[in-house]
């Protein structure tokens, strides 16, 4: 199987293996998405960006992605984000968290991989 890059630089198309994956940079975020599922926080299901953004009613945005940043972990950025799911844990509610972006596809494997 081709990795996940290759695929979208040659614009091949593919089925999503989950409804909740709706592009192909979806699945780079997937993997460390699984530390977030089993708790209260919003994995961003129910909005246009799944896995991508992370966060809940009551969390303080800002400190958020200040204290993940101070972690360091090269080529990674969280900046702070707003949004309302449309299904999945707070559907319908104002949540605040972080959106996760990395520089390279490498480094969103390294970081889910701890």
């Amino acid at each position: 199987m081709a990795p996940v890059d290759e695929l979208a630089r040659h614009r091949i198309d593919v089925d999503p293996p989950s409804p909740a994956i709706p592009k192909v940079a979806t699945a780079d975020h997937y993997p460390g998405s699984v530390m977030i599922e089993g708790t209260t926080l919003s994995e961003g299901r129910g909005t246009a960006l799944p896995f991508e953004i992370v966060g809940s009613p009551g969390i303080d945005p800002i400190e958020l992605a200040h204290r993940l940043n101070m972690q360091h972990q090269r080529g990674v950025l969280f900046r702070p984000t707003a949004f309302r799911p449309t299904t999945g844990k707070h559907a319908g509610i104002d949540c605040r968290g972080c959106k996760r972006t990395s520089s390279s596809r490498a480094c969103t494997i390294r970081c889910a991989r701890g």
